[in-house]
């Protein structure tokens, strides 16, 4: 019986934690800068890692949603919102020019010219 408790353990998801904190870049590493301490932040996502970069959210205070790592040294991310005045916002990418949203900084897949960072508030949709 113990053993089948231990095997469900090692396969239930943990729920996720959250943080908030000043999102910070170390040697080209994305931290996050909580209570005077800075944690490593890391993803396994195809589009978090860019976020992460994103030279216009750095000093911004992010709210993050993941996993701890490395006995709370490194914080994997799995969803980030931006916070301002206390309230959630989501992230997204748009270029004005061809009116086309996207999940990632750079450049639009159209036109190539640089997409705008936007923050949608609840209830707001990229359209």
């Amino acid at each position: 019986m113990h053993f089948l408790i231990l095997l469900v353990a090692l396969f239930v998801d943990a729920p996720p934690a959250t943080i908030t904190g000043k999102l910070a870049m170390v040697d080209k590493t994305p931290v996050l800068q909580v209570d005077g301490k800075e944690i490593r932040l890391v993803s396994n996502d195809e589009y978090a890692p860019l976020i992460l970069r994103d030279e216009r959210l750095l000093s911004r205070t992010v709210h993050l949603e993941g996993q701890w790592k490395e006995q709370g040294r490194v914080f994997e991310v799995t969803h980030i919102h931006t916070m301002k005045q206390g309230k959630e916002f989501r992230i997204a990418y748009y270029c004005p020019i061809c009116n086309i949203w996207a999940f990632k900084p750079g450049p639009c897949v159209c036109c190539l010219q640089p997409v705008e960072l936007r923050e949608l508030g609840e209830g707001e949709e990229a359209q």
